[in-house]
């Protein structure tokens, strides 16, 4: 059996599928949570990471139709291979000009020490999928000839787009590699300056080194192995190996770069493992009250978790109001909560006529609004008296509730 028979081995494509779903769904978590999240969204550089992401979806989404192609029939092959092509060819120009973009805007803001305005990093987006067009539309027009060069009824590089491919690949491989190469540099520059201490000079290094070995070992060797190849026009399983290694490493690489983003971007890992945890929180709380609801019947009411909603909102200003103090405005809920967690004296009574499991979510709701370390500290020592007093402990040293509600400082 030759190496091209393999691809469509049970464990091949089994291995090669679960690859592609972790990708599509991993890539596909990171711009979520970066969209969803104020925080990551407002950060500038983190647009350039939804761009890369984005690249490397297309990648995994590719999977399906390259794995088809060893099934098809005459008829329905070459439409499956376009659309596959379409896809590699979108894909790779996409990531490859993200990785472009990303070592540019460091090298920018080392030599400048700031940042470019938002609406350049906005405007790359659109700009980069709209370049990345055009490659794809060369490719339709020229489908016939790179169809023909697949097949081997023509040499390869008798058609342009198989020519154009090799030398945007070499521009981009040299370009990648180089500007990263420079930043290190710049860097390192840069450092010797400042106070700076080495440990933070090696873990910048560190993460250079990571992105350049991965960029490097996936994406440059497989088609730099596949250009000798073809252009030696060597046989047997060499040729086997350098057919199939560049599609196989870009996918690894698209998978790979899930991990490299949470290592080279601690906020962005923080708040992707934050986010990941309320997920699986409300899916195991859901399997469990479905479980309730098995038990007891039709009758059964399972508890269903509350969230700080307006109405909580509005009946703690209008509470506010009667003890003489206006509650100023605030710029968004993060805000209006800080002024809430100072005021116990408001919230006390409310809080004594709110049931114990809004009081456990309202916590959790203020640790993912408030900074780390800053949110539900104090509202969860809150509960902790509300179950124990549930009357608000009368004779306790500081009032109904013990404390200042401040969760700003613990």
């Amino acid at each position: 059996m030759s190496l091209l028979d393999m691809t469509s081995h049970p464990a091949y494509l089994v291995t090669k599928s679960i690859i592609a779903a972790f990708t599509i769904a991993g890539n596909s978590f990171i711009v979520f949570t970066v969209l969803r999240l104020p925080k990551l969204r407002h950060e500038k550089f983190n647009l350039l990471i939804i761009l890369l992401a984005m690249g490397d979806f297309v990648i995994g989404v590719n999977v399906p139709f390259s794995l088809s192609l060893a099934f098809a029939d005459e008829a329905s092959w070459t439409g499956l291979f376009m659309t596959s092509q379409v896809l590699v060819t979108f894909g790779d120009h996409v990531t490859q000009i993200a990785m472009l973009l990303v070592a540019a805007d460091r090298m920018y803001v080392l030599l400048t020490l700031r940042k470019l305005e938002k609406n350049v990093y906005a405007a790359s987006i659109p700009v980069v999928l709209t370049v990345s067009l055009i490659p794809v539309c060369f490719f339709l027009v020229q489908s016939d000839t790179v169809i023909a060069a697949v097949r081997g009824e023509i040499d390869a590089y008798s058609s342009t787009f198989v020519y154009y491919m090799t030398v945007i690949m070499f521009v981009f491989n040299f370009s990648i590699l180089g500007l990263y190469a420079a930043v290190a540099v710049a860097y390192r520059i840069q450092m010797r300056k400042t106070s700076v201490s080495n440990s933070a000079q090696n873990a910048f290094n560190k993460v250079v080194l990571g992105i350049v070995l991965i960029y490097f070992f996936m994406w440059c060797i497989p088609k730099w192995l596949n250009f000798c190849v073809v252009t030696a026009q060597v046989e047997g399983l060499l040729f086997d190996v350098a057919l199939i290694l560049p599609e196989e490493c870009a996918l690894f690489s698209a998978a790979l770069n899930v991990f490299l983003y949470g290592y080279t971007h601690r906020d962005l890992k923080t708040e992707m493992t934050r986010c990941f945890r309320r997920i699986t929180k409300t899916q195991k709380k859901s399997y469990v009250e479905s479980n309730i609801c098995r038990d007891h019947g039709p009758k059964c009411q399972a508890p269903q978790r509350q969230h700080i909603s307006k109405a909580f909102i509005h009946k703690t200003r209008k509470n506010q109001a009667k003890e003489g103090s206006a509650l100023e405005e605030v710029g968004g809920q993060q805000d209006l909560l800080r002024v809430l967690s100072g005021n116990v004296e408001v919230l006390g009574p409310l809080i004594l006529s709110v049931d114990v499991a809004v009081l456990q979510v309202a916590a959790d709701d203020l640790q993912d609004l408030l900074p780390d370390g800053q949110g539900g500290g104090g509202l969860r020592r809150l509960l902790v008296d509300r179950r124990a007093c549930p009357s608000g402990c009368p004779n306790a040293r500081h009032g109904p509730f013990p404390g200042r509600l401040s969760l700003l400082r613990r």
